[in-house]
């Protein structure tokens, strides 16, 4: 007959081992840190809210209405003011729009730096979001080089973008943007944030495309997938009614 001693060791075992044989469970995630925080919530007012929609159309119209003027102006087609005016027209319309381009060089900050700290974190892998979620942002599932070499891009948009706006107003008048060392700084770094801004975009949107390939169901048509559908559908005798119900459907 067992003592009270063995048996309270038996019973010990016992339990010790189950508790070993339970399944482990997850440990729970960790708070979210002050930044965490602030990302969290400042992403989404920026780039899903209402407000910044309206603002960004308000901004498109903005930017093919000063367009269209500088490059009127720039060519000539205008009144016949003398140069005096005309040029000073010119220089106002390039600063607006050098000004409207800084719009999204700090609007897509927040961004940037978001996916440049995600980047270097251990929940980068594809798939999963900022806090290691599954997510169908479809940016996420971009291969790391891929969305490193599109931040990389961004940067160089954004950066070059500041140092130009700097130089429209180091520089601000005609004569001033015109001669050295106006000309190089507001020129060079335009086209500079231009290219980078344009290279960008195309590789972000090949890179999705790619995406989109491998898993199409999983994911919603973006602007290449569009074109392709639409272009098909007018191969194949729809009418621009019919396209736009059928995109509609969709």
């Amino acid at each position: 007959m067992n003592s009270s001693e063995d048996l309270e060791d038996d019973g010990q075992r016992l339990s010790d081992s189950m508790l070993e044989s339970r399944p482990s469970q997850e440990s729970p995630r960790k708070p979210k840190t002050a930044y965490e925080k602030i990302r969290d919530t400042l992403l989404p007012i920026l780039y899903e809210s209402k407000t910044f929609n309206i603002f960004g159309i308000i901004y498109i119209v903005l930017v093919i209405g000063d367009g269209a003027f500088f490059f009127f102006m720039m060519v000539g087609w205008h009144l016949p003011y003398p140069e005096s005016v005309s040029r000073w027209w010119l220089n106002l319309s390039i600063q607006v729009l050098c000004g409207l381009f800084s719009y999204p060089a700090l609007i897509n900050l927040p961004w940037l730096i978001a996916h440049t700290v995600h980047l270097s974190s251990p929940s980068s892998s594809p798939g999963v979001d900022f806090n290691g979620s599954p997510t169908l942002s479809i940016f996420f599932h971009l291969p790391p080089s891929a969305r490193s070499k599109i931040l990389t891009l961004k940067f160089i948009n954004i950066s070059t973008q500041w140092i130009n706006q700097w130089s429209r107003i180091k520089y601000p008048t005609y004569e001033s943007s015109n001669s050295y060392p106006g000309n190089v700084l507001c020129n060079v770094f335009f086209a500079a944030s231009f290219i980078a801004g344009i290279s960008g975009g195309i590789y972000q949107l090949l890179q999705e495309k790619d995406v989109r390939k491998d898993d199409d169901a999983a994911f919603e048509d973006g602007p290449l997938e569009l074109i392709e559908k639409v272009r098909n559908m007018r191969k194949s005798g729809m009418t621009l009614n019919e396209i736009i119900t059928e995109i509609q459907k969709t």
